[in-house]
């Protein structure tokens, strides 16, 4: 399995940690995300093309371990589950993130 830590001043936040998938190409796609600066909401827009790519359905193929910072405990309260839905693997990807915008604009 590999997995990533996250934390911060040297507290725990969470440990993700999934296993190392058979992969392929995948198809480029487009996905939008979502933030608020200053109490203004913003969209950026996201292209992504996968080099190499790998996804399993299986609840095992993953999992998320909580730590003790105060994010953890946030994370907990909104219940979620510590074996994911799907789990997507991807060594190697090019991405381009252009720019957020009002989404009063939009």
């Amino acid at each position: 399995m590999l997995s990533c830590e996250l934390s911060e001043g040297g507290t725990n936040i969470l440990r993700l940690s999934g296993k190392k998938l058979k992969t392929s190409r995948e198809k480029v796609n487009r996905f939008k995300t979502y933030s608020i600066m200053d109490g203004i909401p913003l969209a950026a827009n996201i292209y992504m093309n996968p080099l190499e790519f790998g996804m399993s359905m299986s609840r095992k193929a993953a999992r998320l371990t909580l730590g003790d910072h105060e994010i953890s405990r946030l994370l907990l309260d909104m219940d979620l589950s510590p074996r994911p839905i799907f789990f997507q693997y991807m060594p190697l990807m090019e991405a381009i993130l252009f720019g957020a915008r009002n989404l009063m604009d939009d």
